[in-house]
């Protein structure tokens, strides 16, 4: 037994050793400029790997080199700020500058965060309903329902400086439908049927058709009525 637990308190010290020098390499190489070894010493003191975890080092390194265009690092930085991480407090404005040059590289992720800050007013944020559409339309252009879906809330409600724009709200709702959306396809029916200056009561029955067929009871009840 006690063989076996000599081998074991070997086994973990010479593990120990190798991440110790490992991170002391990758500490050497990232100080003299190398850009893997500065993303590679951020993800150590972001995870607490082969090191205590420390998220004000992870995010010193992880600007330098995220301001080289590193979009791991633009990501980690945005979401710490974003968050409030580990000692780090919450900073959206430092977060929109991240998640900007993150969503200028066709990042996804960040064009839905960039626009539901700007719809929502977060962090101290003023809400921007104009800034929030020019994400929101970024990524719907990529075919994402969700983005779909708020821009087709926005010009069916009207909000902040949008007014309604019933035309504009068929336009996104259209393109979420198509995907199969009921609730989109039952928001269509009820423009078709009681909008103003659209009205097209054949179309209505359209698209409550095709909700109805998907189960969307609002849309089951409408189509007894105007039976």
């Amino acid at each position: 037994m006690k063989k076996i637990l000599l081998m074991f308190l070997t086994i973990l010290f010479c593990v120990s050793a190798v991440f110790a020098a490992n991170f002391e390499e990758t500490k050497k190489m990232a100080e003299q400029g190398n850009r893997k070894a500065q993303y590679d010493l951020g993800e150590m003191y972001y995870n607490g790997s082969e090191i205590i975890q420390d998220i004000e080092k992870a995010t010193y390194w992880y600007e330098k080199v995220a301001e080289q265009g590193d979009a791991r690092s633009q990501r980690r930085l945005a979401d710490i700020y974003y968050n409030g991480t580990g000692g780090i407090r919450q900073d959206v404005k430092k977060a929109i500058y991240w998640y900007e040059k993150l969503a200028e590289q066709g990042d996804a992720r960040a064009q839905r965060r960039l626009g539901d800050i700007y719809n929502n007013g977060t962090g101290g944020i003023r809400q921007d309903i104009k800034k929030a559409i020019y994400w929101y339309e970024k990524l719907a252009q990529q075919g994402n329902e969700n983005a779909q879906r708020r821009l087709g809330e926005i010009y069916y409600n009207g909000s902040g400086e949008i007014k309604q724009d019933l035309k504009k709200a068929i336009y996104w709702y259209e393109k979420l439908a198509q995907q199969g959306n009921a609730a989109a396809q039952y928001r269509l029916g009820t423009i078709y049927r009681n909008g103003s200056g659209v009205q097209d009561l054949k179309k209505a029955r359209y698209w409550f058709e095709k909700a109805a067929q998907q189960g969307h009871s609002g849309a089951q009840n409408i189509l007894k009525k105007l039976k």
